[in-house]
C-alpha cells in the first residue's frame, strides 16, 4: 500500500477520476474512508475523491477541514455537492461560514449563491464581503455576484466596489 498514490497527478485529476470509476464499489468506498482517515495535509485530493460516497466519515473529515483548512472551499465544495444543504449537519456548518467572519467566508464566497437561497441575501452579504477590508477572495465573491440571478453589468454599486476598495484602491 503506498502512502502517497498519486503524487504528481493532481494536475491529471486521478482522484476525480477514481471516484467517478468506482463510485459505489464498497471495496473502494471502503478503502477510501480507511486512507482518508490517515490524510492531514490533502484538502484537494480528499474533496475530489469524496464524491465516491457520502459516507460518514468523509462527512465527519470533510466538515472539520472547513473549520480549519487554510482553503476551506475544497471541503465546502465538496460538502455542497456530496451532502448538500437538506443534510443538517452540513447546511448547518456551510451557513455558519457563510455569515461568520468576514475573512474565512470570502474563501467560500463562489459557493454563497448555493449556501443562501434567497438571491437578496446572497446578494447583501456577498457586497458586505466585498467591502469587507479584510475579504481574501473578491474573484471568489465577483464570481458569486454575477452567478446571481438578475445580475447584470450595469450594477452600479458592485462596478463601484469592484474598481475600488473605499480607500481608492483598485481591487
Amino acid at each position: 500500500q503506498l502512502e502517497h498514490p498519486f503524487i504528481g497527478m493532481m494536475m491529471n485529476d486521478a482522484y476525480s477520476q477514481i471516484a467517478q470509476s468506482f463510485r459505489g464499489n464498497a471495496k473502494v468506498i471502503a478503502a477510501v474512508d480507511e486512507w482518508a482517515l490517515r490524510q492531514t495535509h490533502h484538502e484537494v485530493e480528499l474533496a475530489r475523491v469524496s464524491s465516491i460516497a457520502s459516507t460518514p466519515t468523509l462527512k465527519t473529515i470533510l466538515l472539520r477541514q472547513l473549520e480549519s483548512s487554510s482553503f476551506p472551499h475544497w471541503p465546502a465544495d465538496a460538502l455542497r455537492d456530496g451532502w448538500g444543504m437538506a443534510d443538517s449537519e452540513v447546511g448547518t456548518a456551510l451557513r455558519a461560514v457563510a455569515m461568520g467572519d468576514v475573512r474565512r467566508a470570502s474563501r467560500i464566497a463562489n459557493l454563497i449563491p448555493n449556501i443562501l437561497p434567497d438571491a437578496k441575501e446572497a446578494r447583501d452579504r456577498l457586497i458586505e464581503i466585498l467591502r469587507a477590508p479584510n475579504n481574501q477572495r473578491p474573484d471568489f465573491v465577483l464570481s458569486a455576484l454575477r452567478d446571481l440571478p438578475h445580475a447584470t453589468e450595469a450594477d452600479d454599486e458592485i462596478v463601484n466596489l469592484r474598481f475600488q476598495n473605499g480607500d481608492g484602491r483598485l481591487l
